[in-house]
């Protein structure tokens, strides 16, 4: 067998598949963008439309209609992984691809995934235009109903800072999730429950991930909306080669991505501590 056989598409294919399945963060961003990401240090374009004027009408003639530009932010591609593998038999495992059996593809696959979305809950982490630290000692959420009532009262802080209704989300560790989970105001109501997230709870989404930020032995939770944050990203290239030494073939793919925050005072931070007893 050659690696010419190599088919990159069926290999690319597979890659994305489990990087999007495993994603949290990405599926809570702006992904509208224009451009083509073909490379690292490639940059694309977000279109925004300004902010009109809004004025009191008191009759009569009113103002001439202001000039609204549309800011057209660029987004960076500026960071990247990539895997390089030997392979015995590219026949044999294209054949495992296309028939779904395809355990390195889906472990890369987490890997670049894992990184996408630390990547993103970072960058929202430095430039949240909100961050609450309980005056830097964190807060501690000792039961389920402490975390049922954090979650509750986390809805004035959204009105507070303006944030739409529409679409809030709160990023919660696995260890608050499991506290909700305890809750009966909503393990009695399984219609609630998705995939590691919760609906409808004061008008905030509850999405676990274990990629937050942490600091010390706190975790930084992160409520926003979906027009915060702006993401990109694009497997670049999959590759098969013959190897210099020896007699296997290797496959090798990259994947890059950006990140960039454009509404900071759409982001809320909170500082977070499990106070429950810890399972040995």
């Amino acid at each position: 067998m050659s690696f010419k056989n190599f088919i990159p598409e069926i290999w690319s294919a597979v890659t994305l598949k489990h990087l999007e399945k495993n994603l949290v963060f990405e599926k809570l961003v702006n992904r509208d963008y224009e451009g083509e990401i073909r490379n690292f240090g490639d940059t694309v374009h977000i279109g925004q439309i300004g902010k009109p004027t809004v004025r009191d009408y008191t009759g009569g003639d009113i103002e001439p209609p202001e000039g609204i530009d549309a800011a057209d932010s660029v987004l960076l591609i500026d960071k990247g992984k990539y895997f390089n593998f030997m392979v015995d038999d590219i026949d044999k495992r294209q054949s495992m691809l296309k028939n779904g059996m395809s355990e390195a593809f889906v472990n890369a696959g987490r890997e670049v995934a894992d990184a996408i979305d630390s990547e993103i809950a970072l960058n929202m982490t430095t430039n949240a235009g909100k961050k609450l630290t309980n005056k830097g000692v964190g807060f501690t959420i000792a039961s389920a109903a402490d975390a049922y009532r954090f979650v509750a009262n986390l809805r004035t802080q959204f009105q507070t800072a303006h944030i739409p209704l529409n679409g809030r989300y709160f990023v919660v560790p696995s260890w608050f999730y499991g506290l909700l989970m305890q809750d009966t105001r909503f393990s009695n109501f399984k219609e609630v429950w998705g995939e590691g997230s919760i609906t409808g709870l004061a008008g905030i989404g509850i999405v676990e991930s274990t990629n937050l930020v942490k600091d010390g032995g706190y975790d930084i939770a992160i409520g926003s909306v979906k027009i915060s944050t702006c993401h990109a990203h694009n497997i670049v290239e999959t590759r098969a080669y013959e190897r210099e030494a020896g007699f296997q073939d290797a496959i090798k793919s990259y994947t890059v991505w950006g990140t960039k925050v454009l509404y900071p005072s759409a982001i809320i931070t909170i500082k977070l501590k499990d106070g429950t007893e810890v399972i040995e």
